[in-house]
């Protein structure tokens, strides 16, 4: 089930080379599912144990979305669009996140996508 809430529609993808805070709420969400999530296990070491939450895209950074696309089941394109945005605003920190019961945080407004739940 989908939460009728939504993010900025304003917030576009997020790419290779890109910069700001949606960035480095992608980066700090990307941290978080590494070290919180243990239901990745068996599904693909990541890249790394952890990335710089700099809000610069780089190659680290475009590695680990690769990754978290890959064994969350989505196309591993390196771009955070609806899809993927909505996945990491779901498994990412909810202290910065929010959530769909509690309502939006922080980066939930940074980021493309809504929260999903199951």
């Amino acid at each position: 089930m989908t939460s009728t809430a939504s993010a900025d529609p304003n917030v576009g993808n997020l790419s290779y080379g890109d910069s700001g805070e949606g960035v480095r709420c992608a980066q700090h969400d990307l941290n978080y599912v590494v070290a919180h999530h243990n239901y990745l296990s068996g599904r693909g070491e990541p890249p790394y144990s952890r990335i710089d939450e700099d809000g610069d895209w780089g190659r680290q950074t475009d590695a680990m979305v690769r990754w978290f696309q890959k064994v969350e089941g989505l196309d591993a394109d390196g771009i955070i669009g609806k899809m993927t945005g909505s996945y990491l605003l779901s498994a990412g920190d909810e202290s910065y996140n929010g959530d769909m019961w509690n309502g939006p945080g922080y980066c939930y407004w940074k980021l493309p996508g809504r929260f999903v739940g199951s």
